[in-house]
């Protein structure tokens, strides 16, 4: 996979969008996994791949 697939300039203000207006239950989640506070896995949110966005 080449690396101008992997979180694509043209999508920062789309990821930005998406963790200002997470739901309730998406606010709940990250609460409990950012910060490796599950077994010390680093958890990514609103990460580009290509044209998608992921959380992983």
């Amino acid at each position: 996979m080449h690396n101008d697939m992997l979180n694509s300039k043209n999508l920062k203000s789309t990821r930005r969008l998406l963790r200002k207006k997470m739901t309730f239950a998406e606010v709940a989640l990250w609460l409990l996994i950012k910060n490796k506070q599950i077994n010390g896995v680093r958890f990514l949110r609103q990460y580009s791949i290509g044209r998608y966005i992921v959380d992983f």
